[in-house]
């Protein structure tokens, strides 16, 4: 027993250790992301798998060695990202294995795809990537075939490769499958091979790569960054681009060894969260600088960036953006608003730059952008900016013919065609004439630029050029930009900065004046760009807020300005212009003053808040215009005292004008409280009783709310449970609306909820009345309005106190059910006063179940002396009430007020009132608040329906007989009526049957005769039977005869058993048996009578009384003689 145990565990350990195992090196996929790259180097028979950045400085960092779940590392090559489950896939070398590789390292060899050949040393998949739908392509060096396979379902194709073969060391394929690219070994040319067509391309050897590419990468951008076996890497955007010049280096060297990459196609390869943008709100212009005059062989020089300051024109030195890197000359730039960087032309390729606050450059390839380098044709953008939509205009010229052409390149990155060149315009009217920046104006949305000594504009929808003329000392600008106001500055290098005031006015003269001395660009040449919405060198405002004690809108002696007493709350002014869209902000300092620099030409409103979350270039309607607590508007002074309670005012600032100050606002700390008590008021007449007491009501969120009159809360309270009490905070002087709210969930600042209370289960609450309270300048006393849970208040006080709201529960009805009544309890005769109606029988309501309720703060409600509204009748039942005046009839909506019971009669339609159609109406009653409970059901039936009206029905004795006599006034289907008789009103006996006359309206008479009543009392009803079976029963009528208890006694004398001879009784009729001696002592006694025989062995010889008792008190006394 001990080695079977032994054994069991010996077992389970293994088996828990190869359950670690499998979970150890399980495979996890990789996250697509931007940034990253993937590489495997093979040393021998081993790969290992690293984690690489690319650019802007190649690094790379191991992830582990490439090995099966046993542990064993083994080779892979030709390696692709798979984006359909975020694996990476290969080819194992000698072998037909197609491998997956997990985020770990930890790879899996699927299943040997039937057909595919084993590569070898001679012949070994040297390449390979997947494309977006998952396909694997395997290329081995100088094949006639390349190798597609499904990853999914592992079909493979074969894919003919026509023309000359290329010895290819790595490749990237686009996303749809249908194009390869790759480098050849040996001789450095880019292949690009078109499958769908089977030809390929390839370019002239690349001097700028050499003649060893090892891996290749694509991302979503379309663009293929090439790493050559000394580790720099180059990019080709768009990778379709045939030509040499559009591959540049990007990173330095770091040797990949024997290797192939990979990279997520969803992903760029670019770390784009870590590029910072610029602040469109700064108030900066930008320019950049390089040596180069646009030559093709200058095409590598260094490019520089720098900030001016838009009101001083201080210079201040960022950074050299590229760093030594390959054509680094970047030219043409603009100020995106959109995404916040400055995008420019990379010179010599097709790319352009996107430039970080940090002098990060990210580099994109725009397809159909010409950019021959060298030769007669030499192209290339030597000017651009962005619109404020983001759309970047690219100015290009052929250096050798003259022509000139205006591309436009969407850079909005949430658009469709982001990347892509959306238009272009020939501008050959400014052929032959240099331009070396263009700058958009705001404005009138077209472009500007100096060539030749004079201004032309360019229209940015149509291309057409307009010669503004103008005689400048300056040919040429290498840098220009404009302000939002239309004012265009340029430079020349080693010049002045110019400015030409309101370039797209009719009245603009092109006579320039000197907006800096101290030239921004000292020498060379360069750019400059500046965000369509930042302000230049306007005019100033400035303001301060002030406690307007007296509430005159000017700032009178002893008012000093004010932030407000609570330091955590602070004030905010925004300007706003025309379209509604925020231009500037101002925080208010501690002191209360606040100032706005550089504000351009315009009309504006300024409007001040304690909502500081507002960024520039952002809806103004957002703003939440309101003060710290307890604050409110007096008004604004802007020179002079505008309307009382203003939030705002408008500003015109105009190029004459110099700066505008004491831009003021009145403010004042101006606290109102208003309490009250939310209350049951049981007997509704919105006074707080004695008795009635304030409460929440039960619901933690009863809220009171305090609402202006733009319907905006601008306080709020909940109501104390224990005491129903609350208090608010208004502004004294100002008017407002107070609501009661089940709904506490509303902020302050919020649209006002509407008012509620809490359900109430079966007893929902209402509002009975509201009060204005003490203070109130809306009213006093109670509110006549009667708007429910809402009071209107105007705090003409300090204190407004009693703003009450009583409340109360609507009360429930219940259902009456008056089952099983007899139909002798109807009659074909109604009381006095009350009408006949044909077909009908009566019943006084008074002896029937009450009509009921149940409230709240009342308890029981009954019928009497209430109000009781009828609000249904069913169609087989007629209701008539005695006002005391006439007798009414009782139809659906009659309402009787003080109900007395005793008036109301029912009538049942002859036929009906059994279970199954029941005689009633339905009703409501109200508590003493006067709510009204929703409608009961009242019914009442017989044992069955109402066949015969029953005029009358009596039983009596006739010598020793019971005579049982009765008639009807109208009978309907009646069959028969059954005589039945009880001696205990439980046991029924049918003794007897008389047929109906079956149809008749007249009187009709009846009589039985019981020959053989029982003796004591004997009961007697009718069942009253019809046709069809139904039935119901008369009322009970009862004779009474003295029994004949016996017929004989023997022995009499006896001596020990006297047997009684039985007549008519039964045995278990019998409730007492006694003997009474001659002195009157009982001698014998007992309950009941055994077998007719009474035991006397027992009692002595004498002379006794024999008194038998009946249990329904009847009794029979007898002599007996005992002798032994």
């Amino acid at each position: 027993m001990k080695v079977i145990l032994h054994t069991c565990r010996k077992l389970a350990f293994v088996l828990l250790l190869n359950l670690i195992c499998f979970v150890s090196y399980s495979q996890s996929p990789f996250a697509c992301q931007d940034g990253v790259s993937y590489i495997v180097k093979t040393s021998g028979s081993v790969s290992t798998l690293y984690q690489v950045t690319l650019v802007p400085n190649y690094s790379e960092t191991v992830v582990g060695v490439v090995r099966t779940s046993a542990n064993a590392g083994i080779a892979v090559d030709a390696i692709g990202y798979n984006v359909k489950d975020n694996f990476i896939y290969g080819f194992e070398p000698g072998t037909t294995n197609i491998v997956r590789i997990g985020a770990s390292g930890i790879s899996e060899r699927l299943p040997v795809v039937s057909g595919l050949p084993a590569s070898s040393a001679a012949r070994q998949f040297t390449a390979g990537d997947v494309d977006a739908n998952g396909n694997l392509f395997l290329y081995a060096a100088a094949a006639t075939s390349m190798y597609r396979v499904n990853l999914s379902t592992q079909p493979f194709t074969a894919v003919a490769l026509n023309g000359a073969a290329a010895n290819l060391t790595d490749m990237s394929v686009n996303d749809a499958g249908t194009q390869v690219y790759g480098y050849s070994a040996g001789n450095g040319v880019l292949v690009l091979r078109d499958i769908s067509s089977n030809t390929y391309t390839q370019t002239t050897t690349a001097s700028n790569v050499g003649l060893t590419v090892q891996n290749t990468f694509y991302d979503k951008y379309g663009r293929l960054f090439a790493q050559r076996t000394t580790g720099e890497i180059f990019m080709v955007a768009p990778a379709n681009l045939a030509n040499t010049d559009g591959m540049v280096k990007l990173s330095g060297n770091n040797p990949p060894a024997n290797s192939d990459g990979a990279h997520c196609r969803n992903a760029s390869v670019y770390d784009e969260s870590a590029q910072p943008s610029f602040d469109c709100n700064e108030g900066k212009a930008y320019f950049i600088t390089h040596g180069s005059n646009g030559e093709c062989s200058e095409f590598n020089t260094n490019t520089n960036l720098a900030t001016i300051d838009t009101e001083n024109f201080s210079r201040t030195d960022l950074t050299n953006i590229t760093n030594g890197i390959q054509s680094g000359l970047i030219n043409g730039i603009g100020f995106n608003p959109l995404d916040g960087y400055i995008w420019g032309y990379r010179f010599g390729t097709g790319h352009l730059a996107r430039i970080g606050s940090d002098g990060s450059v990210q580099y994109f390839g725009i397809s159909g952008i010409p950019w021959l380098c060298g030769g007669v044709e030499q192209t290339s953008i030597g000017a651009g900016d962005i619109t404020a939509d983001g759309i970047y205009y690219g100015f290009q010229g052929n250096k050798a013919t003259g022509e000139k052409t205006l591309f436009k390149i969407d850079l909005n990155p949430a658009s469709a065609t982001y990347l892509q060149i959306v238009g272009t315009f020939s501008i050959n009217a400014l052929s032959g004439i240099s331009i070396s920046d263009i700058a958009f104006n705001p404005v009138d949305k077209n472009f500007y630029g100096v060539g030749g000594g004079k201004v032309y504009r360019i229209n940015s929808n149509s291309g057409a050029v307009t010669d503004l003329g103008g005689n400048l000392s300056n040919a040429n600008s290498i840098a220009a930009f404009c302000d939002p106001e239309g004012n265009f500055y340029f430079q020349a290098s080693g010049s002045p900065l110019y400015k030409i005031a309101r370039v797209h006015s009719a009245t603009a003269t092109m006579t320039p004046t000197v907006a800096s001395s101290t030239a921004v660009i000292a020498a060379g040449n360069g750019d400059a760009a500046r965000c369509p919405l930042t302000f230049f060198a306007g005019i100033k405002l400035s303001g301060n807020v002030w406690n307007d004690l007296n509430q005159d809108r000017i700032k009178s002696g002893g008012e000093v300005n004010t932030v407000t007493n609570d330091p955590s709350q602070t004030l905010t002014v925004y300007l706003i212009n025309d379209a509604g869209v925020i231009v500037g902000k101002a925080d208010v300092l501690d002191d209360g003053s606040w100032q706005m620099p550089s504000i351009p030409e315009g009309s504006y409103t300024l409007t001040l808040s304690n909502d500081a979350t507002h960024a520039v270039s952002s809806p103004a309607a957002a703003i939440v215009e309101q003060l710290p607590d307890y604050w409110v508007h007096t008004g604004i002074n802007f020179g002079t005292a505008g309307p009382a309670g203003s939030w705002s005012g408008p500003v015109t600032v105009t190029t004459s004008d110099s700066d505008k100050s004491n831009l003021n606002f009145g403010i004042r700390d101006n606290a109102a409280v208003i309490t009250g008590t939310v209350f049951i008021d049981a007997n509704g007449n919105g006074n707080i009783d004695p008795a009635e007491s304030g409460s929440n009501i039960g619901s933690s969120d009863l809220t009171i709310y305090l609402v202006d009159n733009n319907g905006i809360v601008v306080d709020k309270a909940s109501v104390d449970p224990a005491t129903g009490a609350y208090s608010l905070t208004g502004s004294q002087g100002s008017s407002y609306t107070v609501v009661l709210s089940n709904n506490s969930n509303i902020a302050i600042g919020d649209d006002a909820p509407s008012a509620s209370l809490p359900s109430g289960a079966t007893m929902p609450y209402v509002n009975t009345r509201e009060s204005y309270g003490s203070g109130n300048g809306s009213g006093a006393g109670l509110d006549p309005v009667g708007t429910p849970g809402v009071i209107a208040v105007t705090l003409t006080a300090t204190t407004v106190t009693g703003v009450n709201f009583g409340v109360n529960s609507i009360p429930v009805a219940n259902d009456v059910n008056n089952p099983g009544l007899a139909n002798s309890d109807f009659s074909s005769t109604p009381p006095a006063q009350f009408p006949q109606v044909a077909n009908y029988v009566s019943i006084p309501y008074q002896g029937l179940l009450p009509m009921n309720g149940e409230d709240r703060e009342d308890g029981d409600l009954q019928d009497e002396n209430n109000t009781v509204t009828f609000t249904t009748v069913n169609s087989n039942t007629l209701l008539y009430y005695n006002n005391g005046s006439s007798v009414i009839p009782v139809t659906a909506g009659t309402v009787i007020g003080d109900f007395d019971p005793e008036k109301l009669v029912i009538y049942g339609a002859v036929g009906s009132g059994d279970v199954s159609n029941p005689l009633g109406f339905t009703f409501t009653l109200v508590d003493a608040a006067g709510a009204e409970s929703t409608p009961a059901v009242y019914t009442l039936s017989s044992s069955g329906s109402l066949p015969v009206k029953l005029l009358r029905f009596s039983a009596k004795s006739e010598a020793k007989v019971a005579v049982i006599s009765w008639a009807s006034s109208e009978e309907m289907n009646s069959e028969r009526f059954d005589i039945e008789r009880s001696i205990d009103a439980r046991n029924w006996a049918t003794i007897g049957s008389v047929a109906a006359n079956g149809e008749s309206n007249g009187v009709i008479s009846y009589q039985f005769i019981d020959q053989r009543p029982a003796g004591g009392e004997n009961l007697y009803r009718l069942k009253m039977v019809d046709i069809d079976g139904t039935f119901a029963f008369s009322k009970i009528s009862s004779v009474r005869f003295e029994p004949n208890l016996y017929t004989s006694f023997f022995p009499n004398p006896a001596s020990d058993i006297l047997k009684v001879k039985w007549e008519d009784v039964n045995l278990n009729d019998v409730s007492k048996v006694q003997l009474f001696a001659q002195s009157g002592t009982l001698a014998y006694a007992a309950n009941k009578l055994e077998q007719g025989q009474i035991n006397v062995k027992h009692v002595p010889s004498g002379t006794y009384t024999l008194v038998i008792t009946l249990k329904n008190g009847a009794s029979q006394n007898a002599k007996i003689v005992i002798v032994h």
